[in-house]
């Protein structure tokens, strides 16, 4: 049962129960300022109701059951003991703040729509701010703290509409500052609209053992909110500082790009979502739309140029499953200083066709210049990037990522599907696989500047409209095997260049156990069409091209023509086959070796 305070007289009833088999005796107790009088009725508890509602004039009193009252009140522990029973006063927001002589023994139900819940007045507590949610001070200065059952705490209690309309920035701020040392969920309630930032983004620095959860709810910023130039990132809708085990499921995070004015011919730092030396993050069935720069940022702190050792607190162990990332404008993804970091089972696609600025790619993994080392352990898996507006759908470069597995991945719909490179004077790639994607639909389905990339193995290179893969400077060492090349336009493997700078070109590769089929391009071009094509960094360069095939479709009209290289050196061709190529007589021109078959004919 629940009753509501009555404060007609400006004083409170409160009461004390005591069980003695199936009587209940009540005493009324007024405050020290009122005469004492005693009211002792013995009833039936059956009756207990009937009769003090009419004793009393009030419309319902609730008794807390016993176990049903918990211990667990926001910011201390008050002890209210589950062997008593404890009466349940309703109230209003607005009485519990004008409530002058609150009693210790008491709990208040407040009734306010999307900020229900029990509360109970802290007696030793003389300083707490109010925050609406889990603290209310009264007019008096009383404390009256949540019971927060399971530490779930909710963004409506501190005052988040989610009408699309109110500035909600500093009531789910002051949810998130509430959430207590050791950690607790944090519920966004679904609404018609949406929890709406006008004036601040959001801080989450420093917090343990947090669970973000919505339920498909959106967090936007409100059309025409102007874009400033931040590099402290305080305009992105959730920047995340310093903080380890975080949950995130279930929200939609909208920059809202496409109804606000970007600073033109800059990156304004606002990201929907900004992590910087954060640790054991898992984000989850979340959607980042139209981030002011990214959708997702992964970073870390550096420490003040100039001022030795310079360190990069990065970010560690962070897992992005099961998201989207639609339309931000420079990156979708960027992750740029990290240990350990995982993207899988995503939808990334259309970066940079809002305002955008480059450069404009789904996935970049580009540690900061100078801070060689900070990327690595990254792991991209099972993703599908498509129609971004910028050259590269995934990008891996800048300074020296280490440890970079791309697999099972769909990239399409880009000028070149994946890039692999780094800045000038700035380390190589370590330990860098790519196996098991699709490149479909692209210009280019994959491209690779020097040693960046080991194996490259599982791959489909599809209906590219020029090249499959593509490898430029100082090639050494690189393997290529079991890809499928089907349907590239010009070359399914393109490599070096025609140029003077002989030393820049292919020095050395394994070419072993792919399908090359139905490339084409014009055929009076004597390289164009080909299945592989390859400038060499001189005689000493070697090539291995072993048990290959190179197929053409029976009918067609244009027909590939096979492997070649433009000079003399350690070219070797083994166990090959080849069918219906443009010249069988040339499955692999200027290549020695055994075992190759093409057409009836053994060449040798």
């Amino acid at each position: 049962m629940r009753g509501k305070y009555n404060d007609e007289r400006g004083t409170k009833a409160s009461y004390s129960f005591q069980f003695h088999r199936r009587n209940v005796i009540m005493t009324e107790k007024k405050d020290s300022q009122m005469s004492r009088r005693t009211l002792l009725t013995s009833i039936g508890a059956a009756g207990a109701t009937f009769s003090i509602t009419q004793l009393l004039g009030v419309p319902k009193l609730a008794f807390g059951e016993p176990g049903g009252v918990t211990n667990d009140v926001y910011g201390n522990s008050f002890g209210i003991g589950n062997s008593f029973m404890k009466p349940v006063f309703e109230v209003t927001l607005a009485q519990l703040r004008s409530m002058p002589f609150p009693n210790l023994t008491d709990v208040y139900y407040v009734t306010d729509e999307g900020k229900e819940g029990h509360f109970q007045y802290d007696a030793a507590d003389v300083s707490s701010a109010d925050n609406t949610g889990t603290i209310v001070v009264s007019s008096k200065g009383a404390r009256f703290k949540r019971d927060v059952p399971d530490r779930i705490f909710n963004v409506r209690w501190f005052g988040a509409i989610g009408d699309g309309v109110h500035d909600d920035g500093a009531a789910i701020q002051a949810a998130i500052d509430a959430i207590p040392a050791g950690g607790a969920t944090l519920l966004f309630p679904q609404t018609s609209q949406f929890y709406a930032l006008e004036s601040q983004g959001l801080l989450l620095e420093n917090k343990q053992n947090v669970r973000l959860v919505g339920e498909g709810t959106t967090i936007k910023f409100k059309a025409n909110t102007p874009d400033v130039i931040d590099q402290q990132r305080k305009l992105s809708i959730l920047r995340m500082l310093s903080s380890r085990w975080v949950v995130m499921e279930g929200l939609i995070l909208h920059g809202n790009l496409s109804q606000r004015v970007a600073v033109p011919t800059q990156e304004s730092f606002h990201c929907c979502l900004n992590m910087q030396n954060c640790e054991d993050v898992v984000i989850e069935n979340c959607h980042f739309i139209e981030g002011m720069t990214d959708g997702i940022y992964v970073g870390a702190i550096y420490n003040p140029p100039g001022s030795p050792p310079r360190t990069a607190l990065v970010s560690k162990n962070i897992v992005i499953n099961n998201c989207q990332m639609l339309r931000c404008r420079r990156n979708n993804i960027s992750i740029v200083g990290a240990d350990g970091a995982r993207v899988s089972n995503c939808r990334i696609s259309e970066a940079g066709t809002i305002q955008g600025i480059s450069p404009r790619s789904g996935i970049d993994v580009e540690p900061n210049k100078g801070w060689f080392g900070t990327s690595k352990n990254i792991v991209l898996q099972n993703n599908t990037v498509e129609n971004n507006a910028g050259t590269n759908g995934v990008s891996v470069g800048g300074s020296g990522s280490e440890n970079v597995r791309i697999e099972g991945n769909r990239i399409m719909g880009h000028t070149t599907g994946l890039n692999l490179n780094n800045n000038a004077n700035a380390p190589m790639n370590k330990n860098v696989v790519v196996s098991d994607n699709t490149f479909s639909n692209n210009v280019n389905g994959m491209r690779m500047v020097a040693r960046n990339v080991d194996i490259i193995s599982g791959n489909l290179f599809v209906d590219n409209s020029s090249i499959g893969l593509i490898m430029l400077y100082h090639i050494d060492g690189v393997i290529v095997t079991q890809n499928q090349f089907i349907r590239n336009l010009d070359y399914a493997i393109s490599g070096g260049y025609n140029s003077p700078n002989i030393e820049n070109n292919i020095r050395s590769v394994v070419i072993t156990n792919n399908l090359f089929a139905d490339s084409v391009a014009e055929s009076n071009n004597a390289t164009a069409g080909r299945s592989v094509r390859l400038y060499m960094a001189g005689p000493s360069a070697l090539v291995v091209f072993n048990n290959n095939m190179q197929l053409n479709r029976p009918d067609a009209v244009l027909k590939m023509k096979g492997a070649w290289i433009d000079r003399e050196c350690l070219a070797r061709a083994t166990g090959n086959t080849a069918s219906n190529l443009f010249d069988p007589t040339k499955p692999h021109e200027g290549f020695v070796g055994a075992g190759n078959y093409s057409d009836a004919l053994l060449i040798s």
